[in-house]
């Protein structure tokens, strides 16, 4: 039953399950571009992932790229470094763990040199717990950490923050689109 447990919880924040719509239009509504906003998608919800280091990774390798090459990436860097696991007599390649990252070749991954730096130096943090990826943590201590690492930038550690952590305030005020 544990197993469910976790299950549930991970789906709830996959989600964003915990979050309260109505509580949420009402602070927005007094805004009138968002109140249009609030009308035309009521009850909008920001979801995040299934585990808080395959959504950190795909925030380093979506930097300044379209979603779709970002998208690409992830599926590159999985069939680069992910595990091999068998199900039900076949063959499956899972997102690698973070140690995994940390000690592959990532040269073949069409992506900038430091980007592959970075993507080397956040999961050697990870997996050396250095950074933590837990909800629970002081969300200003993940971000120095997190900004620590070379090619890391505000965007993206707010990012993480919201997604990785669901930390509701975290707003990455420095994203073009924004």
């Amino acid at each position: 039953t544990s197993m469910i447990h976790i299950i549930i919880a991970k789906v709830r924040a996959m989600f964003d399950l915990d979050s309260d719509p109505v509580v949420i239009a009402n602070s927005l509504e007094t805004h009138p571009s968002i109140k249009k906003l609030l009308r035309k998608h009521p009850g909008i919800r920001i979801p995040s992932g299934w585990e808080g280091f395959e959504v950190a990774i795909a925030a380093i390798l979506g930097q300044l790229v379209s979603v779709e090459r970002g998208r690409s990436l992830v599926n590159d860097l999985i069939e680069l470094a992910g595990d091999k696991v068998q199900l039900n007599g076949k063959t499956l390649t899972v997102f690698p763990r973070p140690s995994h990252v940390a000690k592959a070749d990532l040269s073949p991954l069409k992506t900038t040199g430091i980007r592959n730096q970075t993507l080397k130096l956040f999961a050697q943090a990870v997996a050396s717990e250095d950074i933590s990826l837990e909800p629970t943590q002081a969300v200003d201590d993940f971000m120095e950490s997190v900004l620590a690492i070379r090619g890391m930038g505000p965007w993206t550690a707010y990012y993480m923050a919201r997604k990785v952590l669901r930390h509701t305030d975290a707003f990455p005020a420095s994203a073009l689109i924004l």
